[in-house]
Formats: structure tokens, sequence, C-alpha cells
């Protein structure tokens, strides 16, 4: 009777054990990328969506584990803070309608900048945010490129694209990287799909720079719908434009998407911006 209460016990612990594993396993890393918010576009219909995902994305956040919320670029229209139309200033409108409401959910370090080609006035010859005030508030998140670690995932931000000088950051960051460390990138511009401004030149050089390493995903904007797709072996994820996405990473560093909160009728026009 004693030998078999004992395996009773024995069993019904391994059971417990293996259970808790599996639940650890389950509740990895989470997180939320959006972009192409153009903040200061004179577009009823995309205003009101904006306004829509905005109430989603914090009601999403109140209820949900969130570790992190990537906004991969275009947040605002033109970049602007002083030279604007309306009263507010597209930058202030950002910070304002968007990133202080979701730091207050999930704290100012948990929110991840990436800059787009409209935030920076690129297309005009210009680089990088315009405002020095606006980089009091954002100096946090560095200026293109900058990469951090989260519960042993590097995420690294690319900026608008992998061009030359971030391909050379790369090549010094992964230098001090352990390849098997799981790699998320997120930038702006699309690797999967053909995009103004980024050759496939450009892109091959970037793949010979990762290629060895352990990249689980890379997250894009710019193309005005949500995608998944696959370039080189690489999963891609694309987020851009009228919702949201949420993502998970399992205890074994898969890269998933959870759900999709999207117009999908728009989201069936895939255009560049």
């Amino acid at each position: 009777m004693f030998i078999v209460k004992q395996f009773y016990l024995f069993f019904l612990s391994t059971i417990v054990f293996f259970s808790f594993v599996c639940v650890l396993d389950l509740k990895g890393l989470e997180f939320v990328a959006a972009s192409d918010f153009h903040v200061g576009r004179s577009d009823k219909y995309l205003n009101a969506r904006k306004h829509e995902v905005r109430r989603l994305l914090l009601k999403y956040l109140d209820t949900n584990k969130t570790d992190l919320v990537l906004m991969v670029g275009d947040l605002t229209d033109h970049g602007r803070f002083d030279d604007c139309d309306s009263v507010e200033s597209e930058w202030e409108k950002f910070l304002f309608d968007w990133f202080y409401p979701i730091s207050e959910k999930i704290g100012v370090q948990n929110i991840c900048l990436c800059p787009g080609n409209h935030d920076t006035g690129y297309i005009y010859g210009k680089k990088f945010f315009k405002n020095e005030s606006v980089f009091d508030a954002l100096k946090n998140y560095g200026l293109e490129n900058y990469s951090f670690l989260k519960e042993n995932i590097l995420f690294v931000c690319c900026g608008i694209y992998p061009d030359l000088n971030t391909r050379n950051y790369l090549r010094l960051l992964l230098r001090c990287v352990h390849k098997s460390i799981p790699i998320v990138m997120f930038f702006h511009y699309t690797i999967s799909k053909p995009c103004h401004g980024f050759n496939d030149d450009e892109k091959n050089e970037f793949y010979e720079v990762i290629k060895n390493r352990n990249v689980i995903g890379i997250i894009n904007g710019h193309k005005h719908g949500t995608f998944e797709d696959d370039w080189n072996g690489i999963p891609v994820f694309g987020v851009g434009g009228y919702g949201f996405t949420t993502f998970s990473v399992s205890k074994k560093n898969t890269l998933k998407v959870k759900s999709t909160f999207a117009d999908k009728k728009r989201f069936q026009r895939m255009y560049s911006i």
C-alpha cells in the first residue's frame, strides 16, 4: 500500500511538473506591433479608423499581457513640429494621442519607436526625426539604429531600412552577439515585397550580414496591409496601417502572430506610400 501511494504521488508530481513546464512555454514574450499612423494626414476615413484602432489597442493593453509595443514608422505624415497647419503639430499630436496613453499602460521603457520615410523627411532629402524637442521626449529609443535584450530575445531597430550605415552598425553589433541568440528585427520598408528606396542589391547585402544569425522574424510597416511572408527562410510580418498585430515568442523561440486587429477591406489593397 505504501509503495502504491508513493508511486501515485510520484506520478502526480510528474504530471504537475510537466504541466507547469508546458504552461511556462505558452507564456513567453508577448508584444504588439503597429505602423503607419500618419498623424496629420487629412483623410477622414483614415482618421476615423485611427481613433478606433487606438481605442482597441488601449483596451487590449488593459486586458492582455504585453511586454513591448513596437511602432514601425510613419508615425506622422510629414514629421512636422512647428510648421503645421493645425494648432497642434503632428509630433505633439502623436505624443498625446498615442505615445502618452500607451506609456501609461505599459511604461515608457516598453515603447519602441522606429522612424519611417514620412517621419524623417527622407523623401525630401533629410534623415532622422526633424525636431530636437521631439528627441528630448524620445531620446531613450535611439535614432535609426538601436538594440536591446528582452527575455533573452535581441530586438534590433534598423530605422527606415538597412542602408549602408545600418549594415555597418549591424556588423559591429553582431560581433558581440552569440550566434544562438534569437533576434527580432524591425524597420519601416518592406523586405519581402517590391519597395521604392530599398533595392535588391541592398537586400542581398543585408542578408549577407545576418545570414548566419538566428533571426526569428522581421517586422515591417510601409505597405498599408498586414501579411505573413518568407524572405530567405526568415519569417516576415507586415503590420502597416489601419490596425495592429499581436505577437508571441514561445520558450522555443518561435515568433508567431497571435491576432490581428485590422480593417480587412482596406488591408486587401496593398500599396506603398
